[in-house]
């Protein structure tokens, strides 16, 4: 499991080349990547670039989708 902060690398999302930065970091194509925020526009934004997208409303549904997926036990 890897994480990517756009604040550490000073470009805000939604920005396309933020998800270009947070990819090319991971090494891994952009449909095998999870994108998670509160806010609507920037996982729509992900999901335009071929990212999995998930909407941030609280710890117990992140926690639940994160299981569904095999991300966490």
């Amino acid at each position: 499991l890897e994480i990517g902060v756009s604040g550490v690398e000073r470009v805000a999302n939604p920005e396309p080349r933020s998800f270009a930065i947070d990819a090319g970091g991971v090494g891994h194509a952009p449909h095998e990547l999870l994108f998670i925020d509160d806010k609507d526009e920037n996982v729509a934004a992900a999901q335009a670039l071929g990212w999995q997208g998930h909407r941030f409303e609280g710890a117990d549904r992140l926690s639940s989708e994160l299981k569904r997926r095999g991300l966490i036990d």
